[in-house]
């Protein structure tokens, strides 16, 4: 036990007592402290609630002391101030008492891995087709005014890579009927005995340059689910898919804008832009570029009961997925923030 440290676990027993002493004490008018009628202790310890003789009180929150030194270091340690309003500097002795407050407005960096093994995301391995078809059939198939876009949550473009990573018996299925190969025609045989389209832990330059959004979401969504429990799995794989609606909005726009193209002088882009989605044509690089737009537009348009991601979350996984796209080489575009 520390020196200065009193046990809370002993109570206050007071000074030796001599019982055998049956002779009260005297004050000086030769009364005893029993004729007068105080019984007190002189040398009792004094109450914290005792305010006899403290006459130094705080201007700031009115706490009262019995000296001037006592109530001085009080203001300078609690209000950084002395009794003339003036700042003062507490000393820092790297002495702090007891635990030190947590700060409830401090945040991980998205861009790290400690972002994921924080408690309220850390977990995993979480099947990345796990919430799919929840997601997509609440997302497009919810309001049948507008029609259905797509026949079943299997047609939705991500799917047909994201099955690749799955373990769910639909996912051999599909990949049974759909005869998933490579691009040079054979299929990729992993340590694990899944058969993917390329070797993604091991991607070549040329890979990067063939892969497309649909592609490298999928993967995305992949090396994610590997790391976070199933709930906040669900968060990521609905905010994917909305930043990919919104990237299919916004991207030919960001594309000819960045790259200076002039669609009145090209009738190929002009209809490509009409008739193709950005998505299923382009590569990642523009997707950034989006972000904006994205958080401060699109999702506040697309909230509602089911998805309502939180604003905290959608700017973190907007930081995250621009970084990981950045560091796997599927953008040169690096993410700023501006605070």
């Amino acid at each position: 036990m520390l020196s200065g440290q009193s046990d809370p676990h002993k109570s206050y027993q007071g000074p030796p007592h001599d019982m055998n002493n049956n002779n009260s004490i005297e004050n000086e008018d030769g009364d005893s402290d029993d004729e007068s009628g105080s019984g007190k202790n002189k040398n009792k310890r004094r109450s914290k609630n005792d305010v006899d003789g403290r006459d130094h009180k705080c201007k700031y929150c009115d706490k009262t002391y019995l000296s001037y030194p006592a109530l001085y270091t009080h203001m300078k340690q609690k209000h950084s101030k002395g009794p003339d309003g003036e700042m003062r500097t507490p000393p820092t002795s790297g002495r702090g008492r007891g635990r030190p407050r947590k700060n409830p407005y401090q945040r991980t960096d998205p861009k790290s891995e400690e972002y994921f093994m924080a408690s309220e995301r850390k977990g995993g391995p979480t099947d990345p087709l796990k919430f799919f078809q929840e997601i997509v059939e609440a997302l497009f198939f919810s309001n049948l005014s507008q029609g259905r876009p797509y026949k079943s949550y299997q047609d939705y473009p991500i799917y047909q890579y994201l099955v690749q990573f799955s373990a769910f018996p639909e996912a051999k299925e599909y990949m049974k009927k759909h005869a998933q190969t490579t691009v040079g025609g054979e299929e990729q045989k992993q340590e694990d005995g899944a058969t993917r389209r390329r070797p993604y832990d091991n991607l070549q330059e040329s890979d990067r340059q063939q892969m497309l959004v649909d592609e490298i979401f999928a993967l995305y969504l992949s090396k994610i689910s590997a790391k976070v429990h199933e709930s906040f799995y669900k968060i990521v794989l609905a905010y994917t898919i909305l930043f990919r609606e919104c990237l299919n909005e916004l991207g030919w726009d960001k594309k000819i804008e960045s790259e200076g193209l002039k669609v009145e002088d090209d009738e190929d882009l002009k209809t490509r832009r009409q008739r193709d989605q950005f998505c299923l044509t382009q590569n990642a690089e523009h997707a950034p570029e989006i972000c904006n737009e994205f958080v401060t537009v699109f999702m506040e348009q697309r909230r509602s009961a089911q998805f309502d991601i939180g604003k905290p979350d959608q700017i973190d996984l907007t930081i995250n997925l621009c970084h990981w796209l950045f560091e796997n080489q599927f953008t040169c575009s690096k993410l700023t923030m501006i605070s």
